[in-house]
């Protein structure tokens, strides 16, 4: 059984993310978000790995404010289809 430090909650209709990789030339990329919960989320998107695990990022979720995020894990679901398991770092 996994073991969680806080609950996961189900994204709104609109959960749309973008995340914005340190490496400036890859700019704002729009994903899915899965779940959330106080301290992380995990999102979905299609493409190329954008970035890898440890590495800090922006992430802005559905209307609220850019955030600082870290990437904990990286999974590629499918060919083109990848999952990001994200840490906030502006927990206040």
């Amino acid at each position: 059984m996994e073991r969680r430090r806080h609950i996961r909650y189900g994204p709104d209709e609109d959960g749309l993310v973008y995340i914005t990789p340190a490496a400036a030339d890859r700019g704002k990329l729009p994903a899915l978000l899965v779940n959330e919960s106080f301290s992380g989320c995990s999102l979905v998107m299609s493409g190329e790995i954008p970035c890898a695990a440890g590495e800090a990022v922006r992430l802005q979720v559905g209307r609220m404010e850019v955030s600082r995020a870290r990437v904990c894990w990286v999974r590629q679901l499918d060919e083109g289809i990848i999952k990001l398991g994200i840490e906030y770092d502006d927990l206040g």
